[in-house]
């Protein structure tokens, strides 16, 4: 997508995100001991997606939040 990627990670609300699609509330990135995932960031959304997967940097875990077919 031609997207510029900052070097330093930064957790919470990312502009490149899509929105969530149950809810339509911005999507938050954060880091745990075995990568990088997504979820909503809408406590009251009726489905709270997550990522299913790790992904070893921020713009992938982007990429598959912003391409996901029926889940990430």
């Amino acid at each position: 997508m031609g997207h510029v990627f900052p070097g330093k990670f930064v957790e919470g609300r990312n502009p490149l995100l899509e929105l969530c699609p149950f809810c339509g509330e911005p999507a938050e990135i954060f880091k745990e001991e075995k990568g990088f995932r997504v979820n909503c960031s809408n406590n009251e959304c009726p489905f709270k997606p997550l990522s299913r997967s790790h992904y070893a940097t921020e713009e992938l875990s982007i990429k598959a939040w912003n391409t996901r077919k029926g889940g990430v």
